[in-house]
């Protein structure tokens, strides 16, 4: 593993540890303290942004390589994005609305984690498909 290998997987994880530790402190935040979203706006942003990175990388720039059957952590990892993007998603949604209905919310969530699960799972196995000649993790 080339200097610059390693220097992307540690950026990478740092991701990762920036991503889940923002959505701790949003949630603690806003859904166990009831603090208003707008106190933590700056908060907020940095989450979207590290879930857009995580999603494109996952997604996009997701390693390709092995099979799918044996990768550690293949459905968590992509379980807790999804879950991630469908809070998003929801809480977006009952934000531009105004109201919240929690059987709504529930389907709503429900339907997206499923879509955006399948869509993950789809593009890597796509992106494995097109590039299986590079060998094994």
């Amino acid at each position: 593993m080339t200097v610059k290998d390693q220097n992307r997987k540690i950026t990478s994880e740092l991701f990762y540890l920036l991503y889940f530790g923002l959505m701790l402190i949003i949630g603690y935040r806003v859904l166990l303290m009831s603090e208003p979203v707008e106190q933590h706006a700056d908060s907020l942003i940095l989450f979207v942004i590290a879930s857009v990175y995580v999603i494109i990388r996952t997604v996009w720039l997701g390693s390709a390589k092995g099979d799918l059957r044996d990768r550690k952590g293949f459905l968590f990892r992509n379980s807790i994005i999804a879950f991630a993007a469908s809070i998003l998603f929801v809480g977006f949604s009952a934000y531009t609305e105004r109201s919240f209905d929690l059987m709504i919310a529930l389907v709503e969530f429900f339907v997206f984690y499923l879509i955006f699960f399948g869509l993950i799972v789809v593009f890597q196995r796509l992106l494995f498909r097109r590039s299986p000649e590079e060998g094994t993790e």
